[in-house]
Parts: C-alpha cells; structure tokens; sequence
C-alpha cells in the first residue's frame, strides 16, 4: 500500500487579487519542476503539487510540507490560498489556460457514471476550484477489481469524508461542491483509485496532514479484510453491477457531504467510532478539539 496526493491552491498577489499561476509558474503538467521527487506546475489558473507514492505517514507529512515549501518558494512573491473556491476576474477568464481541463474524466461511485458537468462548466463559468486529492496505490488485485472500486470509495466517505466536513471550515467548500468534490467523487488507476472529495484543507497543518494519511490507511487495511461486507452487498448480473446498503444511510452521507453538514456529521461520528481502532478515535478527538 501507498497514499500519495496532487494538492491545487490559488496564487494571490499583494492586494489579496487572485491571479492566474502559470504568471509566475511557467511549469506545466507535462513538462514541472522537479525536486526531491515532487513536481510543481500550473493547472488551468492554479498552482499546483505532487507528491511520489508513500510507505509511510511519516514520509506522507514530509512531502506534502516540502512540496507546500517548494511551492512557496516559486511562487514568491505572491501567496498561496487554500480556499475551496473562488471567482476568478473576467480578464483572466479570458486566458488560453483558463478553460484547459487538464485532467481524464471522473467518476461517480453512487451513480456509477462520469461527472460530465466538469468541462462545462470550466469552459462556460469563472468559477474555480482546488483540491487536496488522495491517491491510494495497491499490488492486491482484489482491491484494483473495477467492481471493489466503488465500495473502497463509500468507505472512504463514511471514514474520512464525514470527518473532513467537521474539520474543513473553509465556507467556500460548499460552493465547490457544486460541481467537484462531491461525495463519491473518484477516478479509478491502474494502481488503485484517486480519492477526489477533499479541497486542500488539510494541508494547513502537519496534524491534519497526519489524521489524513492515517484514516486513508484504516480504509485501506479495512478493504483488505472487506470490511465493506458490513454496510453493502453487491449485485452482478451479466451485464450489470449495483450495490446495495444496508449498514447505514448512504444518501445521508452523501447529503451531509455534499451540502457540508457539520451537525449531521458530527451525529455520526459515534457510528463510525464502533469500527475504528482507539489510537485513531483519539486523534480524530484531539483534532476536532482544536
């Protein structure tokens, strides 16, 4: 097993304006700046890093900070947001990069088809958005099954999206989640899966970095021993696969995350809390303090 991250955030100058990365930020997703493994480039009007796959937390934290301290350096002197999302100016809506959508389509694990509102709505809208996405990468040939994807990612919702709309209190998210980010969203790898629900929160701080690798890698562990098996059933006909829950309520968690509910989230943490492992609830706890 191995988590790694591509991370988006905004540049803004001086005067707190939001301005277009590839400005200052001449890499591209193609061609970045390389440096101890992690590449920096633009995407569309973000800046934007990755990080290689990681064995451990402890190498997980110590990438996302060097590659938030590369980024930094290079974008100099303008400063990184984090926000979830925000309008762009109309002149730098204008730009050949601003309506580039970089990425391959996204997949829905609910409704089990492509997010196909995206290119529109980059092309037709000066609305913009980032994430902190999670990359989970795996040589068990059960968990890289097409039909196990789906559940790994409800799994994902109910351990570590529900958390996140406690801890995320970026009041952009919601807007975000008008288009990105929504509950199930995911692209699937020939490694594994590319976890797509969470903004860049958390990496603002080395304790939210940690309770995320940590929670990605009890899903993980989970998924090996099925856990799933607890929540959902899955039905296979000769054309078709559906999944069934019985466990919990999954259009509630897709509602709590989708609309950023923090009061139904938080309700549901004691559920949740019954299947994770105490040195992990007690982090969750101490952070949520915070």
């Amino acid at each position: 097993m191995q988590i790694g991250s591509d991370v988006e955030c905004f540049l803004r100058n001086s005067s707190d304006q939001i301005v277009n990365a590839s400005d200052k930020i001449k890499y591209t997703k193609f061609d970045p700046y390389k440096r101890q493994k992690i590449k920096i480039y633009y995407d569309n009007v973000l800046a934007e890093f990755n990080i290689p796959p990681c064995n451990n937390g402890k190498e997980f934290l110590t990438n996302i900070t060097n590659g938030l301290y590369l980024l930094e350096n290079i974008a100099k002197p303008y400063k990184i947001d984090l926000i979830a999302a925000a309008i762009i100016d109309e002149s730098m809506a204008q730009d050949s990069n601003a309506t580039e959508n970089g990425c391959n389509d996204e997949s829905n694990a609910y409704t089990l088809k492509f997010n196909t509102e995206i290119e529109n709505f980059i092309k037709n809208s000066r609305f913009r958005t980032c994430g902190g996405h999670i990359h989970i990468g795996t040589d068990n040939n059960n968990l890289l099954d097409p039909v196990i994807k789906p559940l790994f990612v409800y799994m994902l919702d109910l351990f570590l999206g529900i958390p996140s709309v406690i801890l995320d209190k970026d009041i952009t998210q919601i807007n975000r989640r008008q288009a990105f980010g929504k509950a199930g969203s995911y692209r699937s790898k020939s490694y594994g899966l590319e976890y797509r629900v969470l903004s860049s929160w958390w990496i603002s701080k080395p304790e939210y970095t940690a309770l995320i690798y940590n929670l990605a890698e009890f899903v993980y562990y989970e998924m090996e021993e099925k856990i799933w098996e607890k929540f959902w059933t899955i039905n296979e006909s000769e054309n078709e696969v559906s999944y069934n829950c019985f466990g919990y309520d999954s259009s509630m968690i897709r509602n709590i995350i989708n609309n950023c509910d923090r009061i139904e989230a938080n309700k549901l943490l004691n559920f949740i809390y019954n299947f994770m492992p105490n040195e992990l609830v007690n982090q969750l706890n101490e952070i949520i303090k915070i």
